[in-house]
């Protein structure tokens, strides 16, 4: 077992090159000086204070991702409905009340729009054995367009996004 060392008390001479100071038993040093104490709580806080603003930013981008996420299912949904044969105003009625007319809309809100149909002539070149061929017909054109919020700027103005996408449907339907 090892035996404890103190350091020596005043009473005992000590070599001069011996770096041990001289306290009585009842005062050796012990715990931490007000300056090491500041040192490590400046920086906990800095990493609490870090912690808290990668919290913040990460809340921040899920907020955007889901409302991104939305609008696209959104504008897909729509496009489905297009694919049937619906109109745009009757795709704008049928999809959710949080689909709006006006071209701002608000944190929850989705502004869809719908170009008027356009016909347009597509080609399709085919390549088989026989050779190549090539095929045109008519198509029924339109775009769609969503915008929506997907956050706030550092001054708390909301960012708009906006996304549009063009349909394309055969004439017969």
């Amino acid at each position: 077992m090892k035996s404890i060392t103190h350091p020596p008390d005043c009473t005992t001479s000590v070599p001069r090159r011996a770096a041990v100071r001289c306290f009585p038993p009842w005062r050796w040093p012990a715990g931490y000086t007000l300056a090491e104490v500041l040192i490590a709580s400046c920086v906990l806080l800095v990493g609490i204070t870090a912690a808290a603003m990668l919290a913040n930013s990460v809340i921040l981008q899920e907020e955007a991702n889901r409302s991104v996420a939305i609008a696209i299912n959104l504008q897909e949904q729509a496009a489905r409905l297009y694919h049937m044969g619906l109109s745009g105003p009757t795709i704008t009625n049928l999809l959710p009340e949080n689909c709006v007319s006006t071209a701002t809309p608000g944190a929850d809100a989705y502004y869809m729009a719908f170009s008027a149909d356009s016909l347009r002539d597509i080609s399709v070149l085919t390549n088989s054995a026989s050779g190549a061929s090539s095929n045109s017909f008519q198509v029924n054109a339109s775009t769609n367009q969503i915008i929506f919020a997907s956050g706030k700027s550092t001054n708390g103005t909301m960012i708009y996004r906006t996304n549009t996408i063009l349909l394309l449907r055969p004439t017969n339907l």
